[in-house]
Order: C-alpha cells, then structure tokens, then sequence
C-alpha cells in the first residue's frame, strides 16, 4: 500500500481527498508527500510524533540546525 494510501486509510478518506485529486487545492503540498515517501523521513515524523511538544521543539531545533549546515558529505 502506498503512503498516502495509508494515510487516507487511517483518517478514513479517500487517497484523492489528501492530494486534491479532482476536489480542489491539496491537503498535503508536494514536500509533504514527498517526505512521507523517504522511509527515514517518514520514520523520523512517527517517532517525533509521540514526543511531548518541548521536546518536539528541541528536535526541530536540531534538524533546522542540520538543514542550515548544506548537504551531508558524500562517502
């Protein structure tokens, strides 16, 4: 099942309700979608999910952080 299948599934909607699909402007923009396809990405949202919201600031600190480095260097 894809991502965004998954996603409707577990609000009840139609995967067409969540990418806008013939029922106007997308609940969920092209980044969005797009970081819920990277499994990391995705793992990182579920994870962070369950935290108490201080520490959810703190780890959005630390991304914003790694964000503002450039990108990782290969190898």
């Amino acid at each position: 099942m894809g991502q965004v299948a998954a996603l409707a599934a577990v609000f009840g909607v139609e995967p067409s309700y969540l990418v806008g699909r013939g029922r106007g402007p997308s609940v969920l923009d092209e980044e969005t979608l797009e970081a819920l396809a990277d499994d990391t990405a995705n793992a990182i949202l579920r994870e962070s999910a369950r935290l108490p919201e201080r520490k959810k600031r703190v780890v959005l600190g630390i991304v914003r952080e790694f964000g503002d480095q450039g990108p990782p260097p290969s190898g």
